[in-house]
């Protein structure tokens, strides 16, 4: 994760607060550190074959645009290469497949 996500990275996505409202929830680079760090360390959060499809929407010298479909969720990102010649993604948009996910609710 450290490698591939720039340290201004702005990953997005709608959210229902636990009041019905709608919020933009924001994660910032030290977060998906963290996360893929922590968040699957018993290696059961995933199927044993997961769906991961990459499409490459567009390249234009430094900058590009992806979309990642895994089995829950959508990323559009945006990716950037670097004075060291590394792509980073520094933009994420995400959904989840069922818009119904995004929700605090019970």
């Amino acid at each position: 994760m450290k490698r591939g996500v720039d340290k201004k990275l702005a990953k997005r996505t709608y959210w229902q607060s636990k009041d019905g409202s709608e919020i933009i929830m924001e994660t910032d680079f030290d977060t998906m550190v963290w996360v893929a760090e922590n968040y699957n360390k018993e290696g059961n959060k995933f199927p044993s074959s997961p769906k991961v499809d990459i499409n490459i929407l567009d390249i234009d010298n430094r900058v590009a645009s992806v979309k990642l479909t895994v089995d829950d969720w959508i990323d559009y990102m945006h990716l950037y290469k670097n004075e060291n010649n590394e792509w980073k993604i520094i933009n994420v948009l995400w959904q989840y497949n069922d818009p119904a996910k995004h929700s605090s609710k019970p």
